[in-house]
């Protein structure tokens, strides 16, 4: 504390906490006169922080989990919401703490955004990107021709997979069984 003019007081809060603060005043001809008086400084309650979310990319009727870490320097409790800009191409969801849980509707690409608030500061935001791929069909290698006696069986290898990388499932059929 400080005088730094006549009636006018300078007052740093550099640390929460209290302090009790003396005022002293002098005309040289009387003992000195004073008043003292307490100061509370509060902590400052700084907003949550989110981790930077890197942009993600999923097929259209896929889903994907992205984690997130949000955290509130104070250690007060979170509150997260995320939305989407375009529901038609993805949904996005919280499905448990620190976990965004995207669902691709169709192609495209939106910004999805992650808000967090700890009921003090307003609500930070974290947007990224999702772009959701159209999902192409299964692939299978061509088959060549196969000769065979009547009576006799046999077990032909084929090569078959999902571009995106999902399960597929099989079947044959004969137009001369």
């Amino acid at each position: 504390a400080s005088v730094v003019a006549p009636g006018v007081l300078r007052l740093d809060a550099n640390k929460a906490g209290t302090a009790t603060i003396t005022v002293s005043v002098d005309d040289r001809q009387n003992p000195a006169v004073s008043t003292t008086f307490t100061v509370s400084v509060a902590q400052v309650n700084l907003p949550p922080v989110i981790e930077s979310i890197f942009p993600q990319t999923l097929s259209a009727g896929s889903t994907l989990d992205v984690p997130y870490a949000a955290t509130d320097p104070e250690g007060d409790s979170l509150q997260a919401n995320v939305t989407s800009d375009d529901t038609n191409i993805v949904r996005a969801s919280i499905t448990a703490p620190g976990v965004i849980h995207l669902e691709g509707a169709s192609a495209g690409t939106t910004t999805v955004t992650l808000s967090v608030n700890d009921a003090t500061n307003a609500a930070v935001a974290q947007p990224f990107t999702v772009t959701v791929a159209q999902n192409a069909p299964p692939v299978i290698q061509p088959l060549g021709p196969v000769n065979m006696t009547a009576g006799e069986t046999a077990q032909v290898a084929y090569t078959a997979g999902d571009p995106e990388g999902g399960s597929i499932t099989a079947a044959a059929t004969s137009d001369n069984p």
